[in-house]
């Protein structure tokens, strides 16, 4: 953006106020000496330190400016294009790498300049956040009514694949450089490694309002966003826990049969779930700590001397506790990740909770363009009016007799079991929270209310209004979506409607 004048060094204030940050990267500064008056006049007082990279030429130039207080410099490395510090959080006591970029508009330099960032990685071991301006874009949408490189682009995604960096959706802007002549491109970004999105819950890339610059300002900042109580679903991993089919079989004895409806016997099991869920889960974590100092306390006995035979029962019951706490926890965060193409056992704990905090990011809704949703889906769903006539004389094979009375006789068990079975455990459930794992784990507690709901279905032909309720989950087509026709609806039904559903078919 150059830093000459004093409007622009004024702007740079402004957007660093109001945004409350910490640490602040900019690029092409157009300086050959940043000091500290400049640095004063950028950070508004005298309560942070900095490190520049000169400008080479008519362009470039890097500044890193942050706040000593809260920042402690430990190490340092720079070159043309790149401005490396390596510092420790002092309220986190987490030492961070942070990587100011300023890349090359040519692709073969640009080329070197990936190979340079890879090779800081395996240098600098500490989580690592790499921001700036990287003069390319990732696919084609990130440009509009300009030219750009298709091989720099494919360049610029392996290196983000390879790298395992993470490029977390923009929120609030499409693009970030603009040109008067409406040229626009998304150059500028902060790619981050997993490790952000395990430790900050809500972290977002926010793009600012441009202000004289023509690239416009980024925040990374972790952002409380109040979504509403969460709706209850049941989890595949609380048949880990031996209590937990007990604790239904004996729930939905006490519930009664409420006249045949089993919505509400399931509404009121939730209750007796969400509880017990609650108790369990709120100590977890402390058991897992628990336990494990437990066997750090017999090991370190076990140095000393040899353990006695009620010690070391006691190490075989501690390793298998942790074993299974460990192992209801991994079970927790693969459900969450929906990962279907993993079996429970081939990947960690680690690996689920990445997958899931990730898909979370990509798919999450920051922003939508309210009004006419109901005119959208009204015209996409309507037929096209036209009149089919069709005289066509086929001779289609016909049912016989009793082919079409073995349709219409009632449900068996058996048959009501099959369809339950043939339903895959980790789908996920409609707004009752239950999936069909917990009517397959369950099918002996629950067989005789489900056969009656279905017998009152053959009979009547009618269901609970309740049972036709669902969720519609919107999965964004593209990056940066915010018009109701770049989401694809998907509709969660409920378990029940499923179960009839699956019988019919």
């Amino acid at each position: 953006m150059g830093l000459g004048s004093e409007v622009k060094k004024a702007s740079v204030k402004r957007i660093y106020r109001l945004a409350k940050a910490n640490v602040c990267f900019l690029q092409e500064t157009k300086l050959e000496l940043v000091t500290m008056d400049v640095v004063r006049k950028l950070w508004g007082d005298d309560n942070c330190e900095f490190r520049f990279v000169a400008v080479t030429g008519r362009s470039g130039g890097l500044l890193t400016m942050w706040n000593k207080y809260e920042f402690l410099l430990l190490k340092e490395w720079s070159d043309g294009r790149l401005l490396v510090i390596k510092g420790r959080w002092v309220k986190e006591d987490l030492e961070v790498v942070l990587i100011n970029v300023y890349a090359p508009n040519l692709v073969y330099e640009q080329n070197i300049l990936w190979g340079v960032l890879t090779e800081v990685i395996i240098q600098f071991a500490s989580p690592w956040i790499r921001g700036g301006d990287f003069n390319v874009v990732q696919c084609r949408s990130e440009r509009s009514r300009c030219v750009g490189s298709a091989k720099g682009s494919r360049e610029f995604d392996n290196f983000i694949q390879t790298c395992k960096l993470i490029d977390l959706p923009l929120v609030g802007k499409k693009f970030t450089w603009y040109e008067p002549d409406n040229k626009k491109s998304r150059l500028d970004r902060f790619l981050v490694e997993e490790h952000w999105l395990i430790q900050i819950k809500d972290l977002q890339q926010l793009g600012l309002k441009r202000s004289v610059s023509d690239h416009i300002p980024i925040l990374l900042a972790d952002v409380e966003i109040d979504w509403g109580p969460k709706p209850f679903k049941f989890i595949n991993g609380w048949f880990k826990k031996k209590e937990c089919a007990s604790l239904i079989e004996k729930g939905w004895s006490n519930i009664g049969s409420l006249n045949g409806h089993l919505t509400r016997k399931l509404r009121k099991l939730k209750g007796v779930l969400k509880k017990w869920n609650g108790d369990n889960c709120n100590v977890l974590e402390n058991r897992i700590v628990e336990y494990e100092d437990r066997i750090k306390v017999l090991d370190g006995i076990s140095d000393k001397r040899v353990l006695n035979e009620g010690e070391m029962e006691g190490l075989k019951r501690l390793n298998v506790e942790v074993w299974d706490a460990m192992k209801f926890k991994e079970s927790l965060w693969q459900q969450k990740s929906r990962m279907m193409w993993l079996k429970e056992g081939d990947a960690n704990t680690a690996f689920f909770h990445r997958a899931a905090k990730i898909k979370a990011k990509r798919k999450t809704i920051y922003r939508m363009k309210i009004g006419r949703v109901y005119d959208f889906f009204k015209n996409h769903f309507r037929g096209c009016g036209r009149n089919w006539r069709m005289e066509m004389e086929l001779d289609f094979k016909r049912l016989k007799e009793s082919e079409v009375e073995k349709l219409e006789v009632p449900f068996s068990i058996e048959e009501i079991r099959d369809a339950i079975w043939s339903c895959e455990e980790f789908k996920a459930p409609g707004p009752n929270g239950f999936n069909m794992c917990f009517f397959i784990k369950c099918s002996n507690t629950v067989k005789d209310d489900v056969f009656r709901m279905m017998s009152d279905f053959h009979r009547t032909g009618k269901m609970e209004r309740s049972f036709n309720c669902s969720f519609i989950a919107l999965i964004p087509k593209m990056d940066n979506s915010n018009e109701i026709a770049d989401f694809r609806p998907i509709c969660l039904v409920c378990s029940l409607y499923k179960i009839v559903a699956k019988v019919l078919s």
